[in-house]
C-alpha cells in the first residue's frame, strides 16, 4: 500500500507530542519502562526527536546492586560490595574475611558517605567475628574525611586491636565483579596496595586512595531516551545529568530555534499509524568502564516523575496547500 495518494500533494508536518511519566498506562513496566496514550491519532511518521525535558526526581545513585537480564536489557553488574580482609600483623594467626553490602543511594557529599560506611564496616566485622573469631570484637571501625587541595579523600581506619592488617580486596574478592572501589576513590579492579595497615592509635600507616582519583558519586554520565516504535533511530536524545544530579528541575530550552531547526534523522521505513508511545529511559554509559554492559536501568526516584518533550514529523497528504505551511512571498 503507498504511503500516499498520488491525488495529493504530501507536506512534512511537526506535531509537538508532550509525555508525563506519571500518566503512563497501567501495563506500564516502570517509571523508566513505559507507555504513554497519545491525544491524537499520528500517522506516516518519518522522525521522532526530542527536543525538551524536565526531570523532577533522583534519577541516579552512587551504589547500585547487580540486575537480572530481561527481554530487552541484558544482566548488569553492581558497584555497592566491598570485600574485606583483616589479620593479625604480627602473627598472620587471625584471618578475618567478610563483605559489606552499601544500600542505594544518591550521595552529593563524601563525608555523608564516610559517616555511612563507619556502622557498615563495623556490624558486617561484628557478625563475622562473631562465628569465626572472637578476637576482633574490641576491633572498631572508622571512615573519615581528608581534603588535600580541592579533593576530598575517605581514609578508614581502626583501632582496639594491636598491630592490624585490612585489604579491602576490590580486584579478588568473591564480589569483585560488584566492586564498590571505584565509589570510594580507589581503583575499581585492583586490591587495596599493600594492605590497609593500622596501629593500636588507628593511625593509617599506608593505602589511601590513589592520588588520582577520589570518590566518585555520580556513576553515570547520561540519560538516554529510546523510542520503542522507532528502533531503527536507537537513542533519541541523551541528557547529561553530570552536572547537578540532584537538582529537582532540569529543562532544555524546546523554544531555541538551533533545537528546532536542525536536520533531523529520517526513518526508512515510516511508522504507518501511532496511538500510543512507549519510552525506554537507560542510563549510560555504565560507571564501570572495564565491564561490558553499556546502560541499565535509573534508579527508583524519590520524588516527581520526568516529563519529555518530543517534536514528530508525519507527511500529511492534503489536496490544497494547508494553512500551517510555511510560504515565501515571492515577487
Amino acid at each position: 500500500m503507498p504511503l500516499f495518494k498520488n491525488d495529493r500533494r504530501a507536506y512534512i508536518r511537526r506535531r509537538r507530542i508532550f509525555v508525563d511519566s506519571d500518566l503512563r498506562l497501567p501495563r506500564s513496566n516502570s517509571e523508566f519502562d513505559f507507555i504513554v496514550p497519545l491525544d491524537n491519532l499520528l500517522e506516516n511518521i518519518v522522525s521522532i526527536e526530542l527536543v525538551g525535558y524536565n526531570i523532577k526526581m533522583d534519577i541516579q545513585q552512587t551504589f547500585v546492586s547487580a540486575t537480572a537480564a530481561t527481554i530487552r536489557t541484558p544482566a548488569t553488574s553492581g558497584n555497592n560490595i566491598i570485600d574485606v580482609f583483616m589479620d593479625d600483623f604480627a602473627t598472620s594467626s587471625h584471618p578475618l574475611s567478610f563483605s559489606v553490602t552499601i544500600p542505594p543511594r544518591n550521595y552529593t557529599s563524601v563525608a555523608t558517605l564516610a559517616t555511612d560506611l563507619t556502622p557498615l564496616l563495623q556490624a558486617a566485622m561484628i557478625a563475622e567475628a562473631t562465628i569465626s573469631d572472637v578476637y576482633w570484637l574490641p576491633a572498631i571501625w572508622a571512615a573519615t574525611t581528608n581534603v588535600i587541595g580541592e579533593q576530598t579523600y575517605i581514609i578508614y581506619t581502626v583501632t582496639g586491636v594491636v598491630d592490624t592488617v585490612a585489604v579491602f580486596k576490590f580486584g579478588t574478592g568473591l564480589n569483585r565483579d560488584n566492586s564498590g572501589g571505584g565509589q570510594l576513590g580507589f581503583y575499581t579492579n585492583e586490591d587495596t596496595p599493600g594492605g590497609l595497615t593500622f596501629a593500636f592509635a588507628g593511625a593509617l600507616v599506608r593505602g589511601m586512595p590513589t592520588p588520582n582519583q577520589i570518590p566518585r558519586l555520580q556513576p553515570f554520565s547520561f540519560l538516554d531516551v529510546r523510542v520503542l516504535e522507532a528502533p531503527e533511530l536507537d537513542i533519541i536524545g541523551r541528557i547529561s545529568i553530570l552536572s547537578d544530579p540532584t537538582a529537582a528541575l532540569k529543562m532544555t530550552d524546546t523554544t531555541t530555534t538551533a533545537l528546532e531547526s536542525k536536520r533531523p534523522r529520517l526513518l526508512t521505513n515510516p511508522i504507518k499509524r501511532m496511538e500510543e508511545m512507549h519510552i525506554v529511559l537507560t542510563m549510560g554509559p555504565d560507571f564501570n568502564k572495564e565491564t561490558t554492559v553499556r546502560a541499565r536501568a535509573p534508579m527508583s526516584r524519590t520524588r516527581g516523575g520526568i516529563d519529555l518533550v518530543f517534536d514528530v514529523l508525519v507527511i500529511a497528504q492534503e489536496k490544497d496547500i494547508p494553512s500551517w505551511v510555511q510560504q515565501d512571498l515571492v515577487f
